[in-house]
Formats: C-alpha cells, sequence, structure tokens
C-alpha cells in the first residue's frame, strides 16, 4: 500500500428494498389513547357540577398530588434518558467507533506516534458504551418506578412497607 493517503473507501452494495410497514397509523393512536385520555378525563371533571367535583376530591387519598407530581417528573425523566440521552450516547458510540476503526487502517509506525490519541478514543468509546447500557437499565428502572406510582396514587398503602421515601 502506498502510504500517501488513506485507503480508498469499499462501496456498499445497496439492499434489495423492503416495503416498509406503515407504522403512523398505529403511532397515532396510541399518542391518542395516551394523550386523549387523560384530556378527556379533565375535561369532563371540570364539566360537572362543584358538589360532583368535590365528592370526587372527597374519594381521592390524601397527598395524592404529591404522588401524582413524582410520576409526572419520572415520566419527565424517561423521556429524557429514552429521546434524548439513548440516541445521543448511541451516536457517540458509534462515532468513535468508526475513528477506531479508522486509526486500524494507519500505517504502523504512524499508530504507534498516534498511540495517546487512540487510548483516548478508545477510553472514550468504553464510556460510552458503558453509559449506553447504564441508560437502559435507567429506563427499566424509571419504567417500574413510575407503574408503582401511578398505582400508589389511588392506593397509597400498597407496598408501603417495601418501598423507600420516594415513593411515599
Amino acid at each position: 500500500m502506498a502510504a500517501d493517503g488513506p485507503a480508498p473507501a469499499r462501496r456498499r452494495e445497496p439492499r434489495a428494498e423492503r416495503p416498509r410497514k406503515k407504522k403512523g397509523k398505529t403511532i397515532a393512536l396510541i399518542l391518542l389513547l395516551f394523550l386523549g385520555a387523560p384530556a378527556a378525563g379533565a375535561a369532563w371533571y371540570f364539566m360537572q357540577p362543584a358538589e360532583r367535583q368535590q365528592q370526587i376530591q372527597d374519594k381521592l387519598p390524601e397527598g395524592w398530588q404529591d404522588r401524582a407530581v413524582k410520576a409526572g417528573i419520572c415520566i419527565g425523566v424517561l423521556f429524557v434518558l429514552a429521546k434524548i440521552v439513548l440516541p445521543l450516547l448511541h451516536g457517540a458510540a458509534g462515532g468513535l467507533g468508526r475513528a477506531l476503526a479508522a486509526m486500524r487502517t494507519k500505517p504502523t509506525w504512524l499508530r504507534v506516534v498516534l498511540f495517546p490519541i487512540e487510548l483516548i478514543l478508545w477510553i472514550l468509546f468504553t464510556v460510552a458504551r458503558l453509559g449506553r447500557a447504564a441508560d437502559a437499565v435507567a429506563i427499566v428502572g424509571l419504567c417500574a418506578l413510575f407503574l408503582i406510582l401511578v398505582v400508589r396514587i389511588m392506593k397509597p398503602e400498597l407496598l408501603a412497607e417495601y418501598l423507600p421515601a420516594i415513593v411515599k
């Protein structure tokens, strides 16, 4: 190989096109159910007479507002982890992996000279991969915590002696 530049990039052969499933209707239905149901419940509640609203409020257990706020915070953090942090870590790990692969194609003498940079890339790549794994575990844990918090809004005595103060 000539040492005057990087190796030419290999061209990938295009894959045979497969018909894609249309997920738009399914996603729209799920969004309608998850976003529309609370809005419909709130509209129904505020359309009730004042004495009926008071009866509904009297049936709710004490402290339900705090538990509902904690569930809302939990779903917000879950959204940030799933839609922002996880894709960022995935992209970082992919980019760092490609940079490491490019470093491996360099001539031996250049790799020896650039070893500190390659070591830093490897450490960052490992941190990004471990971050992705930790983020996935955090997402699963937050899903479980969210479900517990939502159930405890109406049943505050459920698992009260086993759970830490965060869900009380």
